[in-house]
């Protein structure tokens, strides 16, 4: 993937504006996945945020992200951004629907 791109890691597919900034989907097995490691039916635990962040990261890794928009719960965000800036991935936030906000 190439530098310009933005892999989609929100668990939801884009929206035309994110796309016409370079906001790319995976494949829709991937989406699903994300969607489903994003999504907890209980409060989970420091070891299940620990598991569902892993295989997101994994996920960017394998398609070869440079950059990512995340998104989901506040108590797995943090974590997640942790360990994509670990993999050398640099963090994007959706802000206002269409713009984008790196991570600070």
């Amino acid at each position: 993937m190439t530098s310009d791109r933005i892999l989609n890691l929100t668990g939801v597919v884009s929206t035309p504006e994110q796309r016409a900034q370079g906001v790319v989907d995976p494949c829709e097995e991937m989406r699903a996945e994300c969607a489903r490691l994003l999504t907890f039916r209980f409060a989970p635990s420091g070891a299940e945020i620990r598991i569902a962040a892993e295989g997101i990261r994994t996920m960017a890794v394998s398609m070869g992200a440079d950059r990512a928009l995340i998104g989901g719960a506040p108590f797995m965000v943090p974590y997640l951004q942790f360990l994509l800036r670990e993999s050398n991935i640099e963090v994007m936030f959706a802000f206002g629907g269409s713009d984008f906000v790196a991570a600070a």
